[in-house]
């Protein structure tokens, strides 16, 4: 829940760990957050591979900006079981590497039924397997792509684009309808209020006092420096949240209506899959329960990474990864941070 702590606070910051950094440019680049960790870790190679967590783009940024393969899965699709929750309407965990055939590789691994898991209903067992990669020559051949064109300002997205054509997919440049987020804050806001509290009281030790967010509130501010050195507005509004459930359901829905519009060329079958940059849609992909997939696209004269997402109906998962696949293998374009080639992970005995 790092991001939904304080207001306009770092990206990446623990008050345990300290300050994570981008490992493209430290102090430089921001880390993308919250599972800052999890993206600087696997590009700086002290990791193959890690789990992130992902409410709104928590998945979709840290792997942007870390440049490494970011899967955010629809909900439901994986267990959350022990997650210190936001929204238990939108999070989720996924895999996060260097490369799509690990991130399969970690998918499949992760994937299961979990009983204690209202949302874990939509399991099944992979249909793909790492050898089957092999085969897969070019996954956009007449596939129908939605792009938005008002980020051809973005010139290595319209390269990107201009490649992926190349690769004989059928492009259709979208332009929907501004969407809404009006409430998004207090479905947060409500969610945590709730899914918290149950969190707290059923995975916490017989010894934690702590139960609800209330009481972290005031723990914080017994060391406000170590504890919560840029505030906890977020917390404080958690405090306050009057929402009803029946208010809650009924702006849940209405949500889920915006986003799904917005992202209506995939509902309608106009395009199979749509483009993005980073984690611009996240929050609309989130919203309509969307799966997402991040991988490198190129980077900035800055030397700062930038990532093309992908956005797929429920249970295209493996889909995003086969175009994910097809997309490393002919751009090539991923490299490591610079003092960072060698592997440096031990092995504790």
């Amino acid at each position: 829940m790092g991001l939904f702590f304080c207001e306009g606070c770092p990206l990446g910051y623990s008050a345990i760990g300290g300050q994570t950094l981008n490992p493209y440019g430290r102090k430089k680049f921001e880390t993308g957050g919250s599972s800052s960790g999890s993206g600087a870790a696997v590009a700086a190679n002290y990791a193959v591979a890690a789990v992130g967590t992902e409410t709104s783009g928590s998945i979709t940024s840290p792997s942007s900006q870390n440049s490494v393969v970011g899967l955010k899965p629809g909900p439901g699709v994986l267990s959350r079981s022990g997650i210190v929750p936001i929204s238990s309407t939108l999070d989720t965990p996924g895999p996060m590497t260097k490369f799509v055939v690990d991130n399969l590789i970690l998918l499949d691994g992760m994937i299961g039924q979990d009983p204690k898991d209202v949302q874990n209903t939509v399991y099944k067992s992979s249909t793909f397997n790492t050898i089957a990669f092999d085969s897969i020559v070019n996954a956009f051949s007449k596939r129908k792509v939605g792009v938005f064109s008002y980020l051809y300002s973005d010139t290595i997205y319209k390269q990107t684009i201009d490649k992926i054509t190349s690769f004989g997919a059928n492009v259709l440049n979208l332009k929907p309808e501004e969407m809404s987020y009006t409430g998004f804050l207090n479905l947060l806001t409500t969610d945590m209020r709730n899914d918290l509290s149950k969190y707290l009281k059923t995975m916490s030790a017989d010894t934690t006092s702590i139960q609800n967010t209330e009481q972290i509130v005031a723990f914080n501010k017994k060391d406000s420096v170590k504890r919560m050195p840029y505030g906890q507005k977020l917390l404080y509004g958690i405090v306050k949240d009057t929402t009803t459930e029946a208010s809650l359901h009924k702006l849940k829905n209405t949500l889920k209506k915006n986003a799904q519009k917005y992202l209506g060329a995939l509902s309608k079958k106009s395009v199979s899959v749509i483009l993005s940059i980073n984690n611009y849609h996240s929050g609309v992909a989130a919203l309509a329960g969307y799966p997402t997939l991040t991988i490198p696209m190129g980077y900035r004269s800055s030397v700062e990474p930038v990532s093309l997402t992908l956005i797929g109906l429920p249970d295209s998962e493996q889909e995003l990864l086969t175009m994910g696949f097809t997309f490393e293998k002919q751009i090539k374009i991923r490299r490591s941070p610079k003092n960072y080639n060698q592997i440096v992970c031990k092995i504790l005995i």
